[in-house]
């Protein structure tokens, strides 16, 4: 099971969506959720396991967007 955390879920124009990275840009990819696991959801349909989805979007992110990776310590 691929699980996406629920921080990473928002709502646009009324469907689910994560934003992933690509190169320096966010796309926005709609999903289908399934059940809750924990402080995330299993996804049934979207991005595979392995991508990077932004933590938290703003109401402001749109697809396309350049974004800064911020660096963990």
């Amino acid at each position: 099971k691929v699980i996406v955390p629920g921080s990473a879920v928002t709502e646009r124009s009324g469907a689910k969506v994560v934003f992933v990275l690509d190169g320096g840009r966010v796309r926005m990819r709609a999903v289908t959720l399934g059940p809750a696991m924990g402080t995330g959801f299993e996804l049934v349909d979207g991005p595979p396991s392995g991508t990077r989805v932004v933590k938290d979007p703003p109401k402001e992110l749109t697809d396309g967007r350049d974004v800064k990776e911020a660096q963990g310590s």
